[in-house]
């Protein structure tokens, strides 16, 4: 249902509002949940395991949906499923080599996060409140749904909220950079403030 809804909520705005939000709004809408979900989740006391279920179920999502918008050459698109499928292989057939990577490869994708987010900052996109009344309006309306559905289903809010109602910014930034542009980037980069805002107002309650 998320998905459905920031699908919906892009497709509204196209048309609506200047070309480059309206790409930004719909990258945001293709692109998984926040990969640091489920740490995150943890750490807030929810449901890390039911956190990786669901942004496992968005990237595979984000694939298929990058697939049927030509957004990426298929050659990638190949890449970028034998990268999940060699790593669920490795993850299950080799714990132990698993949990000795998993700092490393954490470290690398925090490295990976600030790069992209870094180099998206230095293009310089316009960024204005327009903008950010977009990247406001997706994260109402995808945590809004993953909320009401995990109300409905009795699941955990917190993992739903963030691991499925939410979008990877720094993911949607690479996506609309390679489909569109650097214009484009305002909206993922005004997404990636909120949500940056309402961590840090978690991690205090």
């Amino acid at each position: 249902m998320p998905a459905a809804v920031l699908g919906a909520l892009a497709l509204a705005l196209d048309g609506r509002v200047p070309p480059p939000l309206a790409a930004g709004a719909i990258a945001l809408a293709i692109a998984p949940a926040p990969l640091v979900g489920p740490a995150v989740v943890g750490r807030l006391g929810g449901r890390a395991d039911l956190g990786g279920a669901l942004v496992l179920g968005t990237a595979l999502l984000c694939v298929a949906l990058a697939a049927s918008r030509a957004l990426l050459a298929p050659a990638v698109l190949l890449a970028a499923v034998e990268a999940f499928v060699v790593a669920a292989l490795v993850a299950n057939a080799l714990p132990t080599i698993r949990d000795a990577l998993l700092g490393p490869l954490r470290f690398a994708g925090a490295a990976g996060l600030a790069a992209i987010l870094g180099l998206a900052v230095v293009a310089l996109p316009p960024l204005d409140l327009a903008a950010v009344a977009v990247a406001a309006a997706l994260v109402l309306c995808g945590a809004g749904a993953a909320a009401l559905v995990a109300r409905l289903q009795q699941r955990d809010m917190r993992a739903a909220v963030a691991c499925a109602g939410l979008r990877d910014p720094a993911l949607a930034c690479a996506l609309v950079y390679l489909g569109v542009g650097p214009d484009a980037l305002g909206v993922p980069l005004a997404y990636a403030a909120i949500l940056a805002l309402g961590a840090a107002i978690a991690s205090r309650a």
